[in-house]
């Protein structure tokens, strides 16, 4: 598995896994970031995560912004992933969630680092104590 990108596998694309995602209203995050995900088995997902990133069409009309938003959010995850699949492959978790951007305004690259830096370490405490 390549470390420093996103593979075909890690994303999540069923419409499916996306409904039950928001049905269960398990979530983590630090502003403007919100990490919505499921625990998943090994019989329904091979890899320790999957992901989407979403941005809302409410906020944010121009598609423009939306991408903009999409690319700072995935760079952010793919630079700072490492240490969330070792947490993941040490507890022997699979997690199937989507990344979204719940601010109003746009944010710089270093925002948006600092903010996946800290829903993923509240990500991986929140994983911690349950398991």
């Amino acid at each position: 598995m390549k470390t420093f990108s996103i593979t075909k596998k890690e994303r999540l694309k069923s419409q499916k896994a996306i409904g039950k995602l928001f049905k269960q209203k398990r979530s983590a995050g630090a502003f403007p970031l919100r990490f919505f995900y499921m625990e998943r088995t090994l019989e329904e997902q091979s890899v320790p995560v999957q992901v989407s990133f979403s941005v809302s069409k409410k906020h944010f009309k121009k598609a423009v912004e939306r991408n903009r938003l999409k690319r700072l959010i995935r760079e952010a995850y793919r630079l700072d992933k490492q240490r969330f699949l070792l947490f993941l492959t040490e507890k022997e978790i699979r997690i199937a969630g989507m990344w979204v951007f719940v601010g109003t305004e746009l944010c710089s690259f270093s925002d948006m680092q600092k903010a996946m830096r800290k829903s993923i370490d509240r990500l991986i405490l929140e994983l911690g104590v349950t398991k």
